[in-house]
């Protein structure tokens, strides 16, 4: 009985002292086989590159995509229209300018009151100019790729304008002269009648003073005489 409950402890202990014993790491096995070839990729798109006069170039793919690229720094979309404060009517002719300066830029609004451009990218004061209106100043910053829209009413510096043409002739006394009155109106008036007449020196004789233009003779000599002495 004892002997086998030695040998039984002498087992144990053997198989213990073998868990606790471990082999040095073998050698690398050899490389596997390469895998398969990936597939290829889809054919790109075929582009063609046309220079403009300008120094852009626009390039086309047969996709259906384009894109033109401008030498030069970024720039984003500037447009709007430009009315009269009074009538709300659109305004040609009115001249935009930037500061700071943008070389090369000058813009001016159509028939419509609009206008339209690239401007680099940056933050301007565009300032507003039309003759017989008092000048606007519109703060805007541009965001490359961004488009903008400023659109402003400009006030009329007087809702009526007449102007006379032949007021500056010279005349000696007994002279005769044609003076013709134009009206420009900015509030959506318009002249129905005119009335022509005198409010100091010697009495001249006016004709049509009742037309847009008047016929004038001025005194003689002797009238001037007697109006100075």
């Amino acid at each position: 009985m004892k002997l086998a409950h030695l040998t039984t402890l002498f087992a144990f202990g053997t198989l213990l002292g073998l868990a606790s014993c471990r082999g040095e790491n073998g050698d690398t096995g050899p490389q596997g086989p390469e895998g398969p070839q990936g597939q290829m990729g889809a054919d790109g798109a075929n582009c063609s590159v046309v220079n403009n006069a300008d120094g852009s170039k626009v390039i086309t793919c047969d996709d259906g995509t384009s894109v033109t690229l401008v030498d030069g720094p970024p720039s984003a979309p500037l447009s709007g229209v430009v009315t009269n404060s009074l009538t709300a009517a659109p305004l040609a002719d009115v001249s935009l300018s930037f500061d700071p300066a943008v070389e090369g830029l000058m813009l001016v609004t159509s028939t419509t009151g609009a206008f339209a451009d690239d401007v680099p990218i940056g933050a301007y004061t565009v300032t507003f100019a039309k003759s017989g209106f008092t000048p606007v100043d519109a703060r805007v910053v541009l965001v490359a790729g961004q488009a903008k829209t400023l659109s402003v009413a400009m006030t009329p510096a007087a809702p009526v304008v007449i102007t006379v043409s032949g007021a500056d002739s010279a005349l000696a006394p007994g002279g005769a002269t044609t003076l013709t009155a134009s009206v420009e109106s900015f509030d959506g008036s318009a002249a129905t009648s005119f009335a022509w007449s005198q409010t100091a020196g010697p009495t001249a004789a006016l004709t049509a003073a009742n037309t847009a233009s008047l016929g004038l003779t001025l005194a003689n000599t002797e009238s001037y005489k007697q109006a100075l002495f």
